[in-house]
């Protein structure tokens, strides 16, 4: 084989690799656009439903109820 055709084989290959590395290199910016988006946003809060509040409150009335009357300053 001459040397132009080892050339061309290898232009060839370096086509196929660069074409390759081309579709990576937009998986990774594609997947770094979408994380950047992310980043961005404030965690939402957490809600509670009136019941759960209630629930709560009166679970820690209840325990300071039991303070109180352990010290003796109900």
């Amino acid at each position: 084989m001459d040397i132009i055709g080892l050339l061309r084989k290898a232009e060839s290959k370096l086509a196929k690799q660069a074409e390759r590395i081309g579709k990576e290199l937009s998986s990774v910016r594609a997947a770094i656009q979408s994380l950047a988006g992310r980043a961005n946003r404030k965690p939402s809060k957490r809600k509670l439903s009136a019941a759960s509040r209630a629930k709560i409150a009166k679970a820690q009335r209840a325990r300071w109820a039991k303070i109180k009357k352990e010290t003796g300053k109900a």
